[in-house]
C-alpha cells in the first residue's frame, strides 16, 4: 500500500536518527546477553558476531510474538465495533496500546541492533533468517489487513461524528495511526532482513 510504504520512509529516517532506548527495552537486552552467556559489551569492547546474532534474532521474535498479540487485541476491537458492542472498545485499545508501546520501544532502541543486518554469517543462518522473514511477512500482512479496516471505520466514524461520540472517533483515529506505525516498522524489518540475506550471498558467492 502505497500510505504503508510512504509511513515506512518517515519512520525509517527518523529510526536513523537516534531515539533514546527505554529502561525496559535496556533491561531486556542485559538479560538477552546473560541468557546468551556472554558479555553484555562497553564502549571499549565491541559485541561479538555470535551475540548480535543472539540478540537479533531474540528481539525479532519478540516483535513478531507481540505484535501478533496485539494484533489479536486489534481483531477484538474491530468486532466490538462491528457487532454494536462499542462500550468495549475503550477497555480493548487500552490492551492494544499497551503492547504496542512494548514494540515500539524495542523499534527505539538506541543501539538498534534489531535494524542491524547479518554481515557477518554464513550460509548456514540463511534459513534461519528467511524463516524469520517469512513470520514477520505474515504478521505484517495480518496488519495490513487491519489497517485498511479501520480506515474505513475511522472515516465512518469521522462523518458520523455527532452520532458516535468524539471520544470514540479519537480512540478509533489512535488506533488507525498505531496500526500504520505497527505495519511500517513491520515492513522495515522485512526489509532489513533482506538486506541481511543480499549481504551473506555476496559474501559466500
Amino acid at each position: 500500500m502505497n500510505y504503508v510504504k510512504s509511513l515506512s520512509l518517515f519512520l525509517k529516517d527518523k529510526l536513523t536518527k537516534g531515539l533514546d532506548a527505554t529502561e525496559q527495552m535496556i533491561a531486556k537486552v542485559k538479560k538477552m546477553y546473560k541468557e546468551a552467556g556472554t558479555t553484555q559489551p562497553t564502549p571499549e569492547t565491541a559485541p561479538s558476531n555470535q551475540s548480535d546474532r543472539i540478540v537479533i534474532i531474540k528481539v525479532a521474535e519478540m516483535v513478531i510474538r507481540d505484535s501478533d498479540a496485539a494484533l489479536d487485541v486489534f481483531d477484538d476491537a474491530i468486532s466490538a465495533y462491528r457487532f454494536r458492542r462499542r462500550e468495549d472498545i475503550p477497555s480493548l485499545a487500552e490492551e492494544f496500546f499497551t503492547i504496542y508501546k512494548k514494540i515500539q520501544a524495542i523499534f527505539r532502541d538506541k543501539d538498534k541492533r534489531l535494524m542491524k543486518p547479518y554481515h557477518h554469517e554464513g550460509v548456514e543462518v540463511l534459513d534461519q533468517i528467511s524463516n524469520l522473514i517469512a513470520s514477520i511477512r505474515e504478521v505484517n500482512d495480518r496488519c495490513k489487513s487491519y489497517a485498511t479496516s479501520i480506515v474505513d471505520i475511522a472515516n465512518y466514524c469521522k462523518k458520523n461524528s455527532d452520532t458516535v461520540g468524539a471520544k470514540l472517533v479519537n480512540t478509533i483515529a489512535e488506533l488507525q495511526n498505531a496500526i500504520m506505525i505497527l505495519c511500517a516498522n513491520l515492513y522495515i524489518l522485512i526489509s532489513k532482513f533482506n538486506q541481511s540475506i543480499k549481504i551473506i550471498k555476496e559474501k559466500i558467492m
